[in-house]
């Protein structure tokens, strides 16, 4: 587990969360308010039974026991009038703040580099933005303002107990040492247990997660039972801590209800004989036993919501190990403005390793020049991909600089630099929503007039007019219910959407069948007009008209030069290309 687990106590950790309450404060202020005013309410009320039954009872006083009666039952319509209030105004102020959290650890995971999603699972991602903050919810409801209540209660409770009789209270608190290290053993223990739950639960989504996308592997090769047994495997672990925790809660529970029992047995043994010779009347025993009795009841809520409380700072410990991870791209604090982009992009003595000592790229030095199309080819693991992935700014250069119009990309704002760089990956992704959405990604700027144009360059306009509802027609998750040609024609057509200055295109016509990539080669030609394009394909033939090829091998240019030259060259280019061919 991370290792920001096992550094970070309650205080930290709250003081850390204080940032999101911090614009709620006076919401979380009036509820504390309310909750003084339900605590008074509730702690008057045994006062006023002693006094029913010491002076209305016990002097037949029919007219004042009915009053007190009466003002009795107003209080406890209040006590509960408040509760209702204060459950409401707390309620509202936890929900904005679990919005505001989310929102914070949303946009802190967009902002992340590439590298950080390679080690971190998605289902494990969705557990900190859902179930983690849903914790955090109950721990707001249930948890935070409900034991500062129970604290208050008991803090109240006690003075009354000692203005009732100190001698009683001090017998009734014999207990009070071995309650105290019973709920400090176990509040370690539902910590430990809640923490372990977090952590097998994050690893069973994200199991789930990356087994339910490649389900179809898994049935082609027989390994269902395997995969089974491997996932329950994991589900024991979590049910195992569950187990764990319920016990430490049950025996916390069972404990305190025994010891308040306890308390009440030694407190009539200790007050008979005071109030067989009257020192004690029957109202202040009776208010007392009250008092004790509501004494141990915030004292098992507290043992409850310790469950509650350690489960929330289990989830605040993952929140947070996931908000202060630092893998992003640095922003320039002045960032070079984007206006007049021409497109020559170079790159220059470039070096790269995704983990040191093993590199991928080795001083890389060539320069794409204003609408010129660069091919790089090379054999699997040479850095084709790497490049590209350098060129948009996915991850940031060991050595050396890549430039746009002669400036560093690291001096670009990010955001604005990637609209001028438009790249389609060998990965294409389609997302759940109408096609229209797939192609603008829901960016509202984007009118359907564009929408259109880019679909008749790339030759799907009239493949999506046929479909049910046009352009507005649903496509389910990753495109399943259209081919994989036209998935990947509507993530081709959704770069031309975004109108880059500079084209990217790695592997783009890897999966697609003949009559397809000759639509893409068709579309190619006019987009790439007056515009730098630089392009990664197995597939040599549709390369053959570059500007320019750059052979890459072992993270070196190889070679360069246009098709035809490069073959009477009798280099790597022209073997890969004869065995492409034979």
């Amino acid at each position: 587990m991370n290792d920001f687990l096992a550094q970070h106590s309650d205080k930290k950790l709250f003081l850390k969360f204080w940032t999101f309450i911090r614009p709620y404060k006076l919401s979380l202020f009036v509820s504390f308010v309310l909750v003084l005013m339900m605590v008074g309410a509730g702690l008057i009320q045994p006062m006023f039974i002693k006094t029913i039954v010491d002076d209305a009872i016990a002097g037949e006083k029919r007219g004042e026991l009915w009053m007190l009666s009466s003002l009795f039952a107003g209080i406890v319509i209040l006590e509960y009038g408040l509760r209702c209030l204060q459950t409401w105004v707390l309620a509202q102020a936890g929900e904005n703040i679990l919005r505001d959290l989310r929102r914070a650890l949303y946009k802190h995971i967009l902002s992340r580099s590439t590298c950080f999603f390679h080690h971190q699972p998605v289902g494990r991602l969705v557990v900190r933005l859902t179930t983690d903050v849903e914790s955090l919810s109950e721990m707001f409801t249930s948890g935070f303002v409900s034991i500062l209540a129970d604290c208050v209660t008991v803090i109240g409770i006690v003075g009354m107990l000692i203005y009732l009789s100190l001698s009683m209270t001090l017998t009734s608190f014999l207990v009070l040492p071995l309650l105290v290290v019973v709920a400090l053993y176990f509040r370690k223990k539902m910590r430990w247990a809640f923490r372990n739950i977090k952590h097998y639960v994050g690893h069973l989504n994200a199991y789930l997660a990356e087994h339910l996308n490649g389900m179809e592997v898994v049935q082609s090769f027989n390994q269902e039972k395997n995969t089974f047994v491997e996932y329950e495997n994991i589900n024991r672990k979590v049910m195992g801590f569950h187990f764990k925790n319920i016990s430490y809660d049950s025996i916390l529970f069972s404990v305190v209800e025994a010891l308040g029992t306890l308390t009440i047995v030694l407190l009539i043994w200790f007050a008979t004989d005071n109030l067989i010779q009257g020192i004690v009347t029957a109202g202040t025993l009776i208010a007392f036993i009250e008092y004790l009795e509501r004494f141990f009841i915030p004292i098992r809520d507290i043992s409850e919501k310790y469950a509650v409380m350690q489960s929330g700072f289990a989830s605040l410990e993952r929140i947070f190990g996931i908000l202060e991870n630092q893998e992003a791209l640095i922003q320039p604090l002045i960032p070079i403005k984007l206006s007049a982009v021409k497109g020559q992009l170079e790159f220059r003595n470039v070096s790269f390793a995704y983990k040191l000592g093993e590199p991928i790229l080795d001083k890389i030095h060539f320069k794409v020049n204003v609408g010129e199309k660069v091919a790089i080819v090379g054999p699997t693991g040479a850095g084709k991909s790497t490049l590209m992935k350098l060129a948009t700014r996915l991850y940031d250069v060991d050595q050396g600089e890549v430039l746009l119009d002669g400036v560093d990309l690291r001096n670009y704002d990010l955001s604005q630099l990637r609209r001028y760089i438009g790249m389609i990956s060998q990965d294409f992704f389609i997302f759940s929503g109408t096609v229209a959405e797939n192609m603008s990604l829901a960016d509202p700027s984007i009118s359907m007039d564009s929408i259109r144009e880019a679909s008749r360059m790339v030759g799907i306009h009239s493949f999506i007019e046929n479909l049910s509802h046009g352009y507005e027609t649903k496509l389910a998750e990753k495109g399943a219910n259209i081919s994989v040609g036209q998935r990947q024609l509507i993530s081709f057509a959704r770069i031309f959407v975004f109108n880059p200055r500079v084209i990217i295109l790695d592997e783009a016509t890897s999966n697609v069948d003949t009559e397809s990539e000759l639509l893409i080669q068709k579309a190619l030609a006019q987009v790439t007009k007056n515009r730098t394009s630089l392009i990664i394909a197995h597939r040599l033939s549709t390369i053959k008209n570059a500007d320019r090829i750059l052979v890459l091998h072992h993270g070196k240019i190889l070679e360069e030069g246009p098709h035809d030259l490069l073959i009477q060259n009798q280099g790597l280019y022209q073997k890969l290309y004869s065995l492409q061919f034979q």
